[in-house]
């Protein structure tokens, strides 16, 4: 029998970090918002570790088409199509390798024996 498979999902992380050149050494730089940039990590897995559910803000299952995980939901954050098409536009060189990657390795992965 083949291995069951498991659903491919984009995973995003952010962390708040000084912009280059801010002086953090003095008190109350902070305060500035324009002292600060967000710092955006994203990968693509098949399946899902416990710790990326613990760590990641966003989680996008790819082959349901739906939301896992999503740290905005509360600020109206909450559309499928409008996620994965920011995270497309922006990584899409890597997703597209990704899912045809995963998408021979499935093709590898389906029993073809006749019973």
């Amino acid at each position: 029998m083949g291995n069951k498979v498991k659903n491919r999902h984009i995973v995003a992380t952010y962390a708040l970090k000084p912009r280059r050149g801010v002086p953090t050494h003095m008190k109350g730089w902070m305060n500035n918002e324009n002292n600060l940039q967000w710092d955006e990590t994203m990968k693509m897995t098949e399946g899902l570790r416990e710790r990326d559910r613990m760590d990641a803000h966003v989680i996008l299952d790819v082959d349901e088409k739906r939301i896992v995980k999503n740290w905005k939901a509360d600020e109206g954050e909450n559309d499928y199509d409008k996620i994965y098409e920011y995270f497309e536009k922006n990584y899409s060189h890597y997703m597209n390798d990704f899912i045809k990657k995963s998408d021979r390795s499935r093709e590898k992965s389906v029993d073809t024996t006749n019973a």
